[in-house]
């Protein structure tokens, strides 16, 4: 093999070993990123909880799926008493809101359509 075809091959050799590497870079950095997504959806603090809906569930059973959540029943139906820990106190509950608008349902009986922002916010 003469001068000229081992330089080729060699740098043939390295830009495949550099292709690899940044390939195995992107893919570690959007496992990463797609781990942070998740954290940031179930928790942005612990006085809140959000997440986007998925289609033909209850945002309370999408809830309890995402977090630690207690309930209590009432006259009125399943509510939330706290979720990862966080108890309401008797001056803050826990209050749902979807695309921004406090709810004007149950969490136990409100369907979602799937793509809603739900937001659980102890105030």
């Amino acid at each position: 093999m003469n001068k000229t075809k081992k330089v080729i091959l060699g740098v043939f050799t390295l830009v495949a070993v550099l292709i690899g590497i940044t390939i195995g870079i992107l893919i570690n950095s959007s496992n990463n990123n797609n781990s942070a997504q998740a954290e940031s959806n179930q928790s942005a603090s612990d006085n809140s909880v959000e997440f986007t809906a998925e289609a033909g569930k209850t945002v309370l059973d999408q809830l309890k799926s995402q977090a630690n959540v207690e309930t209590q029943d009432s006259s009125y139906g399943e509510y939330v008493v706290a979720i990862n820990g966080n108890k309401s106190d008797g001056a803050k509950y826990w209050t749902y809101y979807i695309d921004g608008q406090m709810a004007q349902q149950g969490a136990a009986d409100y369907i979602t359509t799937g793509g809603e922002k739900i937001s659980w916010r102890l105030e």
